[in-house]
């Protein structure tokens, strides 16, 4: 629930929204009406996972907590999920869907993700305010 994070608020569907982010305050969560949970708890309960952190948070452990067709969403920074594992889990139907807004190596000129059709890359836009 970063400032970053916040900036994806208001959400335009009707969604219960969870978020985790353990230096924010309560009050934040409540302004945003958004439900402060653990770790375990988002990625254990989410249908739709949008990444706005500064480092490496997701590897084989949180993969495998996700729930199966999970849609993943990295708007972040490269590197913070491992993309050999999440290469892995979404040939195997894990991981439904994948949105990579920035990779480990840029550019990522030989990656498994350029073969397939259901994933969205886009070039790192960064916000600035």
């Amino acid at each position: 629930m970063s400032d970053t994070g916040s900036l994806v608020l208001p959400w335009p569907y009707d969604m219960k929204v969870l978020a985790f982010d353990p230096y924010i305050d309560d009050e934040v969560f409540e302004r945003h009406h958004v439900q402060k949970v653990d770790w375990e708890t988002l990625l254990g309960t989410s249908d739709i996972i949008s990444v706005h952190v500064p480092l490496k948070m997701i590897d084989v452990a949180e993969l495998e907590i996700m729930k199966f067709r999970v849609i993943l969403l990295n708007t972040a920074q490269g590197g913070i999920i491992n993309e050999s594992v999440l290469w892995k889990c979404f040939k195997s139907g894990k991981v439904a869907s994948t949105g990579i807004d920035t990779w480990a190596v840029e550019p990522p000129l030989k990656s498994d993700f350029w073969s397939i059709l259901v994933g969205h890359d886009s070039s790192h836009l960064g916000l600035h305010y």
